[in-house]
């Protein structure tokens, strides 16, 4: 049936289909509910957005044909991202040993966060793999332990962008020697992890992490959606 969906404000033209089955690799999926939408990329933006930027996402995606969702990757037992071979490793649940590792991820209103820290202080985010972003950290998170945390005295301004949302001209601060701990694994940003002015969402939790801080992880990244870890080598 066809229908609208609202993306950064503006309406968006889609059809809203079961398709009867979808194959990626070996792995062959039945009725799998799906959008096609009609309207090109770049209208999900505001037409005050620079121009420069659109161009920049509408060359990226002019060649993707297919976004696959969270709900999609869940069915299967893991995906690890080798970044060296451009590739994607797929295990279906049944091949996923059941380990005794505390999860790091979890699932919260449909979105998935990471857990990690900060100068030593315990930090949930958004894990989005459409956004721009390194580290972004929420002014809440910043004023609980804003003793630990030095920023930078001035602010800065910048466009924040990905795939479905937009923050334009939004203001931040850097934050200065970011110590950045996933598990055990000391990450270096250096001027990567910043706060915003602005409270973001509720659903982001205390930051948004973003697809450049996953690759930071190392050259293989796998999410484990039977035991909830995300792990790299």
């Amino acid at each position: 049936y066809q229908d609208s969906i609202n993306v950064n404000g503006k309406r968006v033209r889609g059809r809203f289909y079961v398709v009867d089955s979808l194959k990626i690799g070996d792995l062959f999926f039945l009725n799998v509910p799906a959008c096609v939408v009609d309207d090109k990329y770049s209208t999900f933006y505001p037409d005050s957005l620079n121009k420069e930027y659109t161009a920049k996402f509408d060359s990226i995606l002019s060649s993707t044909n297919v976004i696959l969702g969270l709900p999609l990757l869940r069915m299967l037992g893991s995906v690890e991202f080798d970044w060296d071979k451009n590739r994607a490793n797929i295990k279906l649940k049944e091949e996923i040993l059941l380990s005794h590792e505390v999860p790091n991820i979890f699932l919260a209103s449909s979105a998935l966060y990471g857990c990690f820290s900060i100068n030593g202080n315990d930090c949930v985010g958004l894990l989005d793999s459409g956004s721009n972003s390194y580290i972004d950290l929420v002014p809440s998170f910043y004023k609980r332990y804003a003793n630990g945390i030095c920023l930078q005295s001035a602010s800065k301004k910048g466009n924040m962008l990905g795939m479905a949302t937009h923050d334009l001209d939004h203001e931040y601060r850097l934050v200065v020697n970011p110590e950045v701990l996933f598990g055990d694994k000391k990450i270096q940003l250096d001027d990567k992890v910043l706060v915003l002015a602005d409270d973001q969402p509720v659903r982001w939790r205390d930051g948004l992490v973003g697809l450049p801080f996953m690759r930071k992880l190392g050259s293989k990244v796998k999410f484990d959606f039977v035991n909830m870890r995300l792990t790299s080598e």
